[in-house]
């Protein structure tokens, strides 16, 4: 199960974020990974910022990081896997799915030449990051899928964060891992840098080939439901604002670059090149549902855990 069950289960009483239509604060959250770029930018939009007195963004670094962000009042808006949103709902926590916005940032790579799918890591060693997250979940189903037990014929270890992932490998502490964009193209380049060659396998690409659909719907942008219910202008606004951004990040892409060297601590030429490989595009949770529900059920064939426990109802899905 995604880290952060106890999280959820120690919060009781009311949010004050909840509490009224004024807002001092509106608080956003990212991981460090593509869908914090446009937060981050979004932030800046002068519509976004007439939200409230002060608009604050923050990275989470762990699953566990992000619930107690929204369980406690300080965040509203978060980017999060799609499926930490479904547990956060089942477990009571009064948020709603907004969109979903990433399609596919994943990436197993290694310096072995006898690895050229996920069946080969039969008896290998594997390098992933928040164990029982969206990364280690969707390896360990397109692994099910191809006739491989990851949990079990794989010597699986993990770091805490895809950038202290993406450092062990680097280092040479892993010779096969799992990344997202950035940290792919950062492996990439900086390995090229001293003769080091790298495969990749885009794990988006083995998504298609086991299921037959296109899109992954890995991470999309949830809302506190009380207050998204209590502020529908504002509500809308942060809609219109989300597509505006990535549309900005999908169209000047130096200038998300320069952006996310600041978020990630990478250099611009890093982050720009990983733009060009992940599929960002808004969708609304209620136009994405078929798709949520097609991968939801994907994910329960490993454990009904992963979405917490159940499908979400109807009313886990804005449109």
């Amino acid at each position: 199960m995604l880290g952060g069950a106890s999280a959820v289960a120690a919060v009781s009483g009311p949010l004050q974020a909840f509490q009224g239509a004024e807002l001092d604060v509106l608080g956003l959250a990212g991981p460090p990974a593509p869908p914090t770029l446009y937060l981050s930018h979004m932030m800046r939009q002068p519509k976004v910022k007439a939200l409230a007195k002060s608009v604050k963004f923050q990275q989470w670094r762990s699953p566990d990081m992000l619930i107690a962000m929204m369980t406690n009042g300080q965040v509203q808006v978060a980017a999060t896997p799609s499926n930490t949103a479904a547990i956060l709902y089942n477990k009571g926590v009064k948020i709603k799915l907004l969109d979903i916005t990433t399609w596919g940032v994943l990436h197993l790579l290694t310096r072995r030449d006898d690895i050229k799918g996920l069946p080969d890591l039969k008896g290998k060693k594997l390098l992933s990051f928040f164990r029982g997250g969206m990364p280690d979940i969707v390896t360990q189903y397109l692994g099910m899928k191809q006739g491989i037990d990851i949990t079990k014929e794989v010597d699986v270890s993990y770091a805490s964060t895809p950038m202290e992932a993406l450092q062990m490998f680097l280092s040479g502490k892993a010779e096969t891992v799992v990344l997202p964009e950035p940290a792919v193209s950062a492996a990439q380049i900086k390995s090229k840098m001293v003769g080091q060659p790298v495969n990749t396998l885009n794990l988006q690409q083995v998504w298609e080939e086991v299921t037959g659909r296109g899109r992954m719907p890995q991470a999309g942008t949830l809302v506190q439901s009380e207050w998204a219910e209590k502020n529908p202008e504002r509500l809308a606004q942060i809609k219109e604002s989300i597509g505006s951004s990535i549309e900005w990040m999908n169209t000047m892409k130096d200038e998300a670059a320069k952006l996310g060297s600041q978020e990630f601590g990478l250099p611009a030429p890093i982050v720009r090149k990983s733009l060009d490989k992940v599929h960002m595009e808004r969708v609304s949770a209620a136009e994405a549902r078929e798709d949520i529900e097609f991968f939801f059920n994907a994910l329960s064939e490993l454990s009904p855990k992963l979405i917490g426990g159940k499908m979400p109802d109807a009313g886990f899905y804005l449109d």
